[in-house]
């Protein structure tokens, strides 16, 4: 038997294994989206419709054409960390127990698509398929691992000191606005009460 195949479980018979996708939905905002894609402003251009500028502004001169943002997706710019994590945890416990996958990827629904919003960030659609690559299982596991133990360890003290790293916690935007646990955690009550 090669790699592609293993016994079957009734007849013992060389069988072949299929691999499967591992698809997550999400239902993100365009600014995540546009983080996630690596979508960046690039630059200005004349806008195609030929419009002009009606009066004169910081914008332009009247008469002038109107100018508008051009993007450009920069995978270097791209910034998908926490469901490249989340995803690659799944894989390796399918893997665990024998479910190959070949591919991951995230399809998001963008919560403010169609909005003017969303267009002024260089998202132009409703949805979008974001493959996520490999990680290294050790690499997953070890950083899983590490944020189970600290959780028991946390729980058991009914606290915990150690505050999520930047990246973690987006540079601190998520313990002010977003953590459902800020109130318990040091860096998370002084994002929020500024004391």
């Amino acid at each position: 038997m090669d790699g592609s195949q293993k016994p079957c479980p009734k007849c013992g018979k060389a069988m072949k294994v299929k691999s499967w996708s591992l698809t997550d939905l999400k239902n993100w905002g365009s600014y995540r989206v546009a983080k996630a894609l690596g979508i960046v402003e690039t630059g200005k251009q004349p806008d195609p419709s030929g419009a002009t500028y009606k009066k004169s502004g910081y914008w332009g001169k009247a008469g002038t054409p109107k100018m508008v943002p051009v993007f450009q997706r920069m995978p270097q710019e791209a910034d998908n960390w926490e469901a490249e994590m989340q995803l690659n945890r799944y894989r390796v416990m399918l893997e665990d127990r024998g479910v190959p996958i070949k591919r991951m990827q995230v399809q998001v629904t963008v919560r403010d698509g169609g909005l003017a919003v969303a267009r002024s960030r260089g998202i132009e659609r409703n949805t979008y398929m974001i493959a996520i690559p490999e990680i290294d299982n050790e690499e997953i596991l070890e950083y899983f691992d590490s944020k189970a133990t600290d959780l028991a360890e946390a729980m058991e003290q009914g606290s915990w000191s150690i505050p999520c790293t930047e990246k973690e916690s987006w540079e601190g935007v998520r313990c002010s606005r977003f953590c459902e646990v800020a109130r318990n955690c040091p860096k998370g009550l002084l994002a929020q009460t500024g004391e």
